[in-house]
């Protein structure tokens, strides 16, 4: 690599450490959109935000960057456009490009970030904002290949259910449908707009970060649905309907705000997160123990079809100090 060798135990650490921005700043905007307990949305974001079912993240290594990073690049990108001195332009542009280079997904980013700011009515933000979204995104596919596992677009009959089961992903795999049409439902019914669809103030940066992960469940699903159906249930894409369903429980609580139903629709909501929650917690539990056990007791399981290219590979990587797959068995011992 460009910096030499590279550690992949020390970039799983860094992968889990990118959500610690995406927090922090996500709680910020939460507690300009809801200054009244603001602390409780807060925790619901942090119980989708830090969810063992995202396991795919933490283990692979290029999941974990792309996307926890695009999440951050996008967040600390929106953060400052949200500033409202202009000094800060050039540094929120900079972030939406490094939004744009962290992955494919960091377009469909900086496409939301300049809806942010259409939105908001800064002209000069849009603009700036625009050109930095079509020029980069235009550069990242200079020397581009097309992966050679790509299926092209998949049908309309395939394509809904993926995305759905996308959206509900949170909520397990068999109830994925049911869960994903309740809560793009109960998108439109909360979302924080008036009749003009004039947005509530305070309302576009959550606003973004939703169009974000829906738009980026919508392109996996497009492209993604020619496989089979379980793969909607990919743990490293988790991360989306988790802020999907903590944007949701925003906008809830902002809409039955002083309100008699208040306390009891919030009382059914956080009911239904903690099951998910836990639900998930087991699950992904399970899925670090399969990990383990791989790692443990089967030769080169990444690649079982090529097992002779695999264990070149492996072998190169431990002489090399990437990874030592003989060298952390050792260590279970």
């Amino acid at each position: 690599t460009l910096a030499g060798k590279v550690n992949f135990e020390t970039l799983l650490l860094i992968n889990n450490l990118l959500l610690i921005p995406t927090f922090f700043i996500g709680t910020y905007f939460i507690k300009k959109f809801i200054p009244n307990y603001w602390y409780i949305p807060a925790f619901i974001f942090s119980l989708c935000l830090f969810d063992v079912s995202n396991y795919e993240n933490s283990y692979f290594v290029m999941a974990g960057i792309q996307n926890y990073g695009v999440y951050m690049w996008f967040m600390l990108s929106l953060y400052c456009y949200s500033l409202q001195a202009s000094k800060y332009l050039w540094l929120a542009v900079i972030l939406q490009v490094f939004c744009i280079f962290s992955s494919g997904n960091g377009m469909i980013g900086a496409l939301a970030l300049t809806g942010y700011n259409l939105f908001n009515g800064n002209k000069t933000k849009a603009v700036v904002s625009g050109i930095a979204f079509i020029i980069f995104s235009a550069l990242y596919f200079i020397g581009y290949e097309q992966p050679p596992t790509s299926h092209g677009i998949a049908a309309t009959e395939d394509i809904i259910p993926f995305f759905l089961h996308e959206v509900g992903a949170r909520f397990g795999y068999e109830q994925g449908i049911l869960a994903g049409g309740l809560i793009l439902a109960l998108l439109l019914i909360a979302f924080p707009a008036t009749k003009k669809l004039k947005l509530h103030t305070n309302a576009t940066p959550l606003c973004a970060i939703l169009s974000f992960a829906l738009l980026s469940l919508a392109a996996a699903a497009l492209y993604r649905a020619t496989n089979k159906m379980t793969d909607s249930y990919a743990s490293r894409y988790f991360i989306h309907s988790g802020m999907i369903t903590a944007i949701l429980f925003c906008f809830i609580m902002h809409k039955v705000w002083l309100k008699k139903i208040f306390w009891p629709t919030l009382s059914i909501c956080i009911a239904f997160i903690f099951y998910a929650y836990s639900y998930n917690y087991k699950y992904g539990i399970s899925c670090f123990e399969r990990e383990h056990y791989r790692k443990e007791l089967l030769d080169y399981y990444y690649d079982e079809a090529h097992p002779a290219r695999a264990k070149k590979i492996a072998d190169r990587a431990c002489t090399e100090g990437i990874y030592c797959l003989e060298e952390y068995r050792q260590r279970l011992y």
